[in-house]
């Protein structure tokens, strides 16, 4: 199973070094935005969730502020 990190960024950045074992880069997605929708204090700081592959690629990236939006 690919393990995917979520790092946080707001021009600096909070590496997730450790990661999560996911089935597929969709339930990733579907990680990082709950992320995004869950963790009021992540919204306060950091703009976006980054999501990398084990080779450090980056896979997609949420904004944080804009899921708050979302319904």
């Amino acid at each position: 199973m690919p393990r995917f990190h979520f790092h946080l960024i707001d021009g600096e950045r909070m590496l997730d070094s450790v990661g999560r074992q996911l089935p597929s880069q969709d339930e990733a997605r579907k990680e990082a935005k709950r992320m995004a929708k869950c963790h009021a204090a992540l919204r306060e700081r950091w703009h976006y969730v980054e999501v990398t592959d084990e080779a450090g690629e980056r896979v997609l990236r949420v904004p944080l502020k804009d899921e708050t939006s979302q319904g």
